[in-house]
């Protein structure tokens, strides 16, 4: 098996990296979004035969990639 880096859209931000709190009737609040660090997307390793049962798992992903460094078995 080989490790591939997954990355996803971050639902919490809606991809914006940036979240609104209502802190008043007519008053917002911007932060960073603390799930994806104000980057807009997540990232995750996960281990699979081959990169088409990671697309399988994750169709909404921004992007699959082999992660450098890892080998198939290194776990």
């Amino acid at each position: 098996m080989t490790d591939f880096q997954i990355t996803l859209p971050c639902a919490d931000c809606k991809n914006t990296g940036e979240i609104e709190h209502q802190v008043a009737v007519d008053h917002f609040h911007v932060s960073i979004c603390p799930n994806c660090w104000g980057n807009g997307f997540k990232t995750y390793t996960e281990m699979y035969d081959c990169i088409e049962d990671a697309r399988l798992d994750y169709p909404e992903a921004l992007g699959i990639e082999i992660e450098v460094g890892h080998n198939a078995g290194s776990r």
